[in-house]
């Protein structure tokens, strides 16, 4: 009996020992004594304005919109080159000549039947006013004369078809032939390039076309350096969205094409809204819950959670109501910071330089295919 009562009384000392300690544990953590809450540190940067724009990107292959191919229209020999791929032609300008001797035989061959017939028509003519010859006679005459007339110009229009010249001013991209060739009607000898007729085409996402109208200002951007752009303009937007890619064409025009070259590969940026003095709100600050951004400002040492809805954004960067140049915006810390929380700021220096920003890159939607 003795010794289940000395039990029983060991037992209960080590409860009531456990019940003390407990309140005190839970007190280091939780009790009334712990104190106010530690600030919790972050990264500050002080919002700066700047330029800020929003942009459609995509990338394209320029062409010109004057490219002609000069074809032959008659069979021949090549007898003499005049021009070279570099060069520079007029309109008109003469690029070729084909042997000609047949062309020009026929051509010596109706003149002599014509003159002929010329004569012989005149002499009709006198000769039916005396009432010599019949009207049947004189209108043979005349009907031999126009055949003639006719035979005549058509060895003319052959024998220029020995004369290959240009359609269009511009630069000559192909030659396609070389001295002693036989070549055949329709046969491409030159591509003659008119290299201020050089333009974009992008293909633009039904979405986003109505951001875009005539007279926007676009620039083109070597994707080897991406520092020197080129200035250039939405000219024609299509009317129509191709059903199998949802796109629309969009053709940009570019008034000073010196230095640029057909099939020359860019980035094309056509600019849809700006502001020269946007507040440029750092990406990095924001925090997304769902569907919907916030960012933290720091106010009396607090963070204050505000709703971010940009209206311009670029990569870095966004623009928002509700913020100004000046304020102070979390940057760095604000993953699982409490509205309202205690904050101690480390305020960035220098603040973040405002920049030229633009639209993140899209994919570029590709050419509808033919």
């Amino acid at each position: 009996m003795a010794r289940q009562l000395a039990s029983v009384l060991l037992f209960a000392v080590i409860a009531m020992t456990a019940c003390t300690k407990e309140p005190s544990s839970n007190s280091a953590i939780f009790g009334s004594d712990a104190g106010p809450a530690a600030p919790v540190p972050v990264e500050v940067a002080v919002l700066q304005s700047g330029l800020l724009e929003n942009t459609l990107r995509f990338s394209a292959n320029l062409e010109a919109e004057v490219e002609v191919q000069v074809l032959t229209r008659a069979p021949g020999q090549v007898m003499k080159i005049f021009v070279e791929e570099g060069d520079e032609v007029t309109k008109g300008q003469l690029l070729m000549r084909l042997e000609d001797a047949e062309q020009r035989s026929t051509l010596r061959r109706t003149q002599a039947e014509l003159a002929h017939a010329q004569r012989t028509f005149d002499r009709q003519q006198k000769l039916l006013s005396h009432g010599v010859v019949s009207d049947d006679a004189q209108e043979n005459a005349a009907f031999e004369l126009n055949r003639l007339k006719i035979a005549n110009a058509d060895a003319k229009r052959l024998l220029s078809y020995t004369s290959i010249r240009t359609a269009v001013a511009g630069t000559i991209t192909q030659r396609l032939v070389k001295r002693g060739d036989f070549v055949t009607p329709n046969q491409h000898l030159f591509t003659v390039t008119d290299f201020s007729s050089l333009v974009a085409k992008v293909y633009v996402p039904e979405s986003d076309i109505p951001s875009v109208r005539r007279g926007q200002a676009v620039r083109l951007v070597p994707p080897g350096d991406t520092e020197v752009s080129r200035e250039a303009v939405v000219d024609r937007i299509a009317p129509v969205v191709d059903p199998r890619s949802g796109t629309a064409k969009v053709t940009v025009s570019i008034p000073d094409t010196k230095g640029l070259r057909p099939g020359a590969f860019l980035s094309v940026e056509i600019v849809t809204e700006k502001n020269a003095d946007a507040t440029l709100l750092p990406r990095k600050a924001l925090v997304y819950d769902n569907d919907q951004s916030f960012a933290f400002k720091v106010e009396h040492e607090r963070a204050v959670r505000t709703k971010v809805e940009p209206t311009i954004s670029g990569p870095d960067y966004v623009q928002a109501p509700g913020f100004a140049p000046g304020d102070n915006v979390v940057v760095a810390g604000q993953v699982g910071l409490k509205d309202g929380a205690l904050v101690k700021a480390n305020v960035l220096s220098p603040p973040l330089a405002p920049t030229v920003q633009e639209a993140p890159a899209k994919p570029a939607p590709t050419a509808p295919a033919q």
